[in-house]
């Protein structure tokens, strides 16, 4: 990971980006914040949607929406 604070101040530490030999830019979008191990699995915060989504690569999903509503796909 890339730290980089905001007006240099220590107090303010933010995530800038991903240095990795393997690691590929994709599978995000606009007001989204994607953990990935380049595997499939991957953990999701969307802004826009008001979501978080948990996802093993595995056919095991775990979505929490908008609306306090909780989904959970086990394949």
């Amino acid at each position: 990971m890339i730290i980089e604070f905001l007006c240099w101040n220590p107090a303010y530490p933010y995530v800038a980006g991903m240095w990795a030999d393997e690691y590929e830019a994709d599978g995000f979008g606009k007001d989204q914040f994607v953990v990935m191990d380049g595997e499939g699995m991957k953990f999701v915060i969307d802004a826009q949607e008001k979501g978080i989504t948990f996802d093993n690569g595995a056919g095991c999903r775990v979505l929490l929406e908008k609306g306090n509503k909780i989904t959970i796909d086990n394949g």
